[in-house]
This record gives structure tokens, sequence and C-alpha cells, in this order.
């Protein structure tokens, strides 16, 4: 139930700083701007073709709408606020089918796991469920307050594995960490750089063509 050496990192506020690094590196974030196709020296958008030295493709769940052998898979999370008074657990709790992860002032309980395509609905089922697995865990979390309940994808390969590394068509792909992208992201982008600039060699059971 208390897994003492567990870590964990805010996926909202990492998507931010990772964006802020990139900014501060030189890099050019454009946002709001449809792909319509890429090949390995351009990637195609509403706003026309942009030439690149290598184009590296890191869609997560929509990556079958590129080709890629990746579909989505849903899962829906809820985030329980303390009453006045009450500490927010600090370690990573696992038990009853759930996970809780604590937040500076929530706590957030997951997750589900559903094939339904591109469906971002919320259900009470989902909902209830989380919560009862939780109070399973914590019977006071009875006493907290529903502050917000969502959904998200994850990009999941036939075998479950990532897929790393080059296409047929010369594309580089980072995609099908399935639900492990936030832990695996440190090493895969060290991989990934390493193969743009041909340091390293593909690893064969990561093979983006495994499913060709």
């Amino acid at each position: 139930v208390w897994a003492a050496g567990e870590a964990q990192a805010d996926s909202r506020a990492l998507s931010r700083a990772l964006a802020e690094a990139f900014r501060q590196a030189g890099g050019k974030l454009v946002t709001g701007m449809p792909v319509t196709a890429v090949d390995a020296k351009a990637v195609v958008t509403s706003l026309g073709r942009h030439e690149a030295d290598a184009v590296l493709v890191a869609a997560g769940a929509w990556g079958g709408r590129l080709g890629l052998a990746v579909t989505p898979v849903k899962g829906q999370m809820i985030a329980l606020a303390p009453p006045p008074g009450a500490a927010i657990p600090e370690p990573v709790i696992w038990g009853n089918g759930a996970y809780l992860l604590p937040r500076s002032d929530r706590l957030l309980i997951g997750a589900t796991v559903e094939e339904a395509g591109f469906d971002l609905s919320l259900t009470d089922a989902a909902r209830d469920d989380l919560r009862a697995c939780a109070e399973g865990l914590i019977p006071d979390l009875k006493n907290w307050t529903l502050v917000e309940h969502w959904a998200g994808f994850r990009p999941r390969s036939p075998d479950g594995l990532p897929l790393l590394g080059k296409t047929a068509g010369g594309v580089f792909v980072a995609g099908g960490q399935y639900r492990n992208g936030i832990l695996f992201a440190p090493a895969i982008a060290d991989h990934l750089r390493d193969l743009v600039l041909g340091r390293a060699e593909m690893i064969p059971a990561f093979d983006p063509q495994r499913f060709a």
C-alpha cells in the first residue's frame, strides 16, 4: 500500500516547464497548427510546408492518424480536496486497483483503462469506482470534496512496447509509451537525440517498422 521509494512528477507543471526550457534553448514552439502530412525532410501544416534536416513525430495517441501502429487507450481520473485541517498523504499510495498521487492542494486518484477510441466523455461509474477504491485505502476520503474529473489518452502499440526510431519513410518516431510516457521521457529523449545525430543504433524490440 505504501510505496516509500516511489517518485512522481506533476505532468501539467512538467509540460509547462519543458515548453519554457525549449524556448530558452532557442526553440520555436508553434501551437494550434494542424499537421496534415510529414516526410523525412518536412512537415506539412495548414500554413504550408516546413523544411527540416530531420522530422520527429511524437504525437502520442494521435500517432495512428499519421500511419503509426498506435491506438488510444482512455483513462479517467479524479481529484479530491481535503477538508480544513486534513493533511494530504505525502507518498504515492497503491492498492485496490488504484493509485493516489499527492499534489500541493489535492489528491489525484487514477486511473481507468478503457478501449473507447477518442471519446473523452466522463462517466459517473468511473468516478464512483475510483472514489470507492481510494476510500478503501483511506476511509476518511469520504469527507473530501471532488474538485476535478477528467480523461486523457494513452498511446499503445500492438505489443505494448514503445516505437523508437526511424520509419521506412525516414521519419523519426517516439511513440507507443502507453502508461509510461512521463517515466520514460528522459531516456527516450536521450536515445532519439543520438539516433537523429547518428550516434546510436535502433533497439530492435522498439523498431517502428516491426509492424510493417
